[in-house]
């Protein structure tokens, strides 16, 4: 199992430097992440823009409407994102919280309603 984490760490430490942000942030959705993966995971990634967001699928088909359980992991290392979480958990049916820099949750939509949540430069701090 440590090499497994080994492995995944080196895999997204060598991905991180090519994700593309959107407005500011890196969004990134990982299958089969546990919630310390997550935010190892969001961790990394937050090294090349401050701000990052990690979620992993927990649920294995589509709803009608196309959306998925998730559990995600947001961090933003120059700001708080607590109002940002609360808005992201209020438009996803989200649960979670954490500290200033850092919140972990579950929420409930589609990838693409998720990707432009975070590319609304209204919606981000």
């Amino acid at each position: 199992r440590k090499q497994n984490q080994d492995l995944k760490h080196q895999v997204w430490s060598l991905e991180a430097p090519h994700a593309e942000p959107k407005n500011g942030w890196v969004i990134q959705f990982k299958d089969d992440l546990t919630a310390d993966e997550l935010r190892q995971c969001c961790q990394i990634y937050g090294q090349q823009t401050n701000r990052s967001i990690v979620l992993s699928q927990v649920d294995a088909d589509d709803r009608a409407d196309g959306s998925h359980d998730y559990r995600y992991a947001m961090l933003a290392a120059d700001g708080d994102i607590r109002s940002l979480a609360k808005a992201f958990n209020s438009q996803f049916a989200g649960r979670g919280g954490g500290s200033a820099n850092l919140v972990q949750g579950t929420a409930c939509g589609r990838k693409d309603d998720i990707e432009a949540f975070f590319g609304q430069s209204s919606q981000v701090p």
